[in-house]
């Protein structure tokens, strides 16, 4: 299931569909510069994945991919803030409530050809309420970056991964337990797991 939009797009209610639900097929929803998607009611594509792509996202309930999530901003080079709504470089995609994301692993960004600019992670924590939180069904987050990938808050997550297109400097009070990454640049991490 595929959806493009050239305006903002709220997957939301109407009498005879509530949200996206797939049979284990992927779903892919996509707005258009600096339009907004909002997820207002559930998305679940079962055993198939989901991939978000906006420059402004909303989660305000679950989206369930089996497999992966893939989020990414829709315009190359717009800034990632993951874990608080304040951006660390304007204009930004702004990640918060990821715990309403359910999927094993979750993928940020973009470092193909239409990359994210800078990744800046205010912090990726376990729970079910604060900005920062992924759901503990996540194990394994990656941050895909045409820039690059800094941090102002801690990271705890069994599996972490990441692609740079300049240098990474994750030394915060980080509980990692498996790292994998590359960049064009310096490569700075910081583990007490």
């Amino acid at each position: 299931f595929s959806l493009f939009s050239s305006t903002s797009m709220a997957v939301g209610y109407l009498p005879w569909l509530f949200g996206v639900a797939t049979n284990n097929q992927d779903v892919m929803l996509t707005t258009k510069t600096n339009q907004t998607l909002s997820v207002t009611n559930p998305i679940n594509a079962g055993t198939g994945g989901v991939n978000l792509q906006a420059d402004n996202l909303a989660l305000s309930t679950t989206v369930t991919g089996g497999s992966n999530t893939g989020i990414s901003t829709f315009t190359p080079g717009r800034a990632i803030t993951v874990g608080s709504s304040t951006c660390a470089a304007s204009p930004c995609l702004s990640l918060v409530n990821l715990y309403n994301v359910v999927a094993p692993t979750i993928g940020i960004g973009n470092s193909g050809v239409n990359a994210a600019g800078d990744i800046s992670v205010a912090g990726i924590t376990s729970g079910t309420s604060l900005p920062t939180d992924f759901n503990p069904v996540t194990t394994r987050v990656g941050l895909l970056s045409g820039g690059s990938v800094t941090q102002t808050g801690a990271i705890t997550m069994q599996d972490v991964g990441v692609v740079a297109g300049s240098s990474v400097h994750l030394t915060g009070a980080n509980a990692v337990n498996n790292l994998a990454g590359t960049s064009a640049g310096n490569f700075a991490f910081t583990s007490n797991a």
